[in-house]
């Protein structure tokens, strides 16, 4: 069976909300590519260097008929080591594909997990500050670029079809990553749940939020599933 393999941040992860029925698009691919296996590998501010390494693990797993999608976030995240009983699985069924033993800073929690270094009663708007310098390293110009040339050279090597893309503007552009204005462009629109939010004076969507809404979600999960089925 031919696989699809998704990597990203929390555009690639399901929100889940008790009032409305939200449409997400890694759920209409699996709907609509029934002869594909779709694995999806999402983590809220996951940064960019963990979805490269993790990029990297799965190589030897991609074959010619395959299909990758890499979600990048802004280059400027951080993360954080996870102490061993914390690492996260990523399985294809009960089949252990690699482990994910960094979480992004901006969503570690200290009732739920525990780190290898530092005090593990620090809030993740405390290590935010400690990373500052970190932070500002991987947002600079070298740091970027030399990212964009490894995922460049990634591409080449890695087999069957890929699509890449951000979420974001990125300043330092490549032909072979499709960034907001790109995607924009592509599907005449961007709409977020904070557009709808204030669209329908509080009604829909979620105050502030700058996910994709579920109208956003579903044009983009038709623009996959073109790509896959027609490259």
């Amino acid at each position: 069976m031919k696989n699809v393999f998704i990597i990203g941040d929390s555009f690639c992860t399901k929100r889940s909300d008790k009032i409305q029925d939200l449409i997400f698009w890694v759920d209409e691919l699996k709907l609509n590519l029934l002869e594909f296996n779709i694995m999806c590998d999402g983590e809220p501010s996951r940064d960019s260097q963990t979805i490269i390494d993790n990029w990297v693990k799965i190589i030897p797993l991609i074959d010619n008929d395959d299909f990758l999608i890499i979600c990048l976030p802004n280059f400027g995240r951080t993360r954080l080591p996870l102490s061993e009983k914390n690492y996260r699985n990523f399985k294809n069924n009960d089949e252990l594909i690699y482990l994910n033993r960094f979480v992004g800073t901006a969503s570690f929690s200290n009732e739920y997990d525990s780190l290898e270094v530092w005090e593990n009663n620090l809030e993740w708007h405390e290590f935010k500050k400690l990373l500052e310098t970190q932070e500002m390293i991987n947002n600079t110009n070298a740091s970027i670029r030399n990212s964009v040339e490894v995922i460049e050279s990634l591409i080449k090597i890695t087999k069957g079809k890929k699509y890449i893309f951000s979420w974001d503007n990125m300043d330092i552009k490549s032909n072979y990553i499709e960034d907001k204005d790109d995607i924009n462009n592509k599907l005449n629109m961007w709409e977020t749940y904070g557009d709808v939010y204030n669209e329908t004076n509080g009604l829909k969507g979620f105050n502030g939020d700058f996910h994709w809404s579920d109208k956003m979600n579903y044009q983009f999960s038709k623009y996959i599933i073109n790509l896959i089925n027609n490259g």
